[in-house]
């Protein structure tokens, strides 16, 4: 177990750079622009002493910029490259094998770089997720709607655990099995895509279709989170799953044994397979 937090340790200490700070700014600033987009219309159009429809409404917004874009396509995308070259590059370049002859088992470096990767982007979430409500409150808007944006940035950082933990397995088996880079990013590209813009397309077409990330909408529901009509529209065509009025009424609920099943059976026997795999692989 120790050898496993000290490959995890390691992964994490070398990609906590310039780059990783470049990225959590990025994703910081522009979550501001499309939050204050999105809320821009709500002092000509509300009213003001309604306090209630003003915390659905901002709840709402971030919710939605949290789902698409903080723990969304960006997020996938610079995770991909991550995975890709986690162990393909290890391998290609020797250090993989530098690493196996200490006394550092293929199931150690295995576990410690999907931990590791896991965990380092779960920090990059937190800390993203976690800072916005308190800049918002800076950039104007009332302390009073503060609370239910935290308790927004809470159940989006229990959703991109839960997500991160599903992708970076996925991610590690294809880096270990699969020795080019770009078939890697490749395939994880195609998961994002079909997780984030088939579902928009059909829905708009009115077809059904199986919703790949309808599955994990079951950590939303665990909290009392605000919404509007023009939130749960657009919420509802990404999941198929809810339906809100004044309190939460789930239509199409998610199963939590599917949840629990894609949640965590299925990333374990990933994983496990992976180790399989990778402990057959001539890394010489």
């Amino acid at each position: 177990m120790n050898k496993i937090i000290q490959v995890a340790l390691n992964f994490i200490r070398r990609n906590l750079n310039l780059k990783s700070l470049i990225y959590i700014l990025f994703i910081l600033l522009s979550s501001l622009i499309f939050f204050f987009i999105s809320t821009s219309n709500l002092h000509s159009n509300l009213n003001e002493n309604d306090l209630r429809v003003w915390d659905s409404n901002y709840s709402g917004a971030f919710l939605i910029v949290g789902l698409l874009w903080i723990i969304g396509i960006p997020f996938f995308v610079y995770l991909s490259f991550f995975l890709a070259k986690s162990i393909s590059d290890e391998v290609s370049s020797g250090t993989a094998l530098l690493i196996l002859t200490r006394p550092v088992s293929r199931k150690e470096f295995i576990l410690g770089k999907f931990f590791g990767i896991t965990f380092f982007f779960t920090l990059i979430n937190g800390i993203i997720l976690f800072t916005l409500p308190p800049i918002i409150n800076l950039l104007g808007v009332s302390a009073v709607y503060i609370p239910s944006l935290m308790l927004t940035s809470l159940a989006l950082f229990f959703y991109g655990i839960i997500l991160c933990f599903v992708f970076s397995a996925i991610g590690i088996f294809f880096s270990s099995t699969i020795n080019k880079n770009l078939i890697s990013v490749s395939l994880l590209f195609i998961l994002i895509i079909l997780s984030f813009f088939v579902p928009f397309i059909f829905s708009s077409m009115n077809k059904d279709i199986f919703f790949p990330l309808k599955p994990f909408s079951f950590i939303l529901d665990l909290f009392p989170l605000k919404f509007t009509p023009s939130s749960i529209s657009l919420i509802d065509s990404f999941f198929d799953s809810f339906y809100w009025s004044n309190t939460i009424i789930i239509a199409n609920p998610v199963s939590p044994i599917l949840f629990f099943l894609i949640s965590f059976i299925f990333p374990v026997v990933t994983i496990l397979f992976c180790l399989y795999l990778f402990s057959k692989r001539d890394i010489t």
